[in-house]
């Protein structure tokens, strides 16, 4: 005999209420000032334009 699992759906069981005495994330760390250095990736820019990258179907 097959036992099978129950499955009950989510639901709220209790609510709490918060009260900020100053703004959540009110101010930025970064100073104006600071240098952010990142590591970045190489660009290369291909020119398509010309005739030898184009291939042309046989009809």
């Amino acid at each position: 005999m097959e036992s099978r699992k129950r499955y009950l759906a989510p639901a709220v069981i209790k609510q709490v209420s918060v009260e900020l005495e100053a703004d959540l994330l009110a101010a930025s760390t970064i100073q104006p000032d600071s240098k952010v250095n990142t590591m970045g990736q190489e660009v290369v820019t291909m020119d398509f334009s010309q005739s030898s990258f184009n291939q042309e179907w046989e009809k």
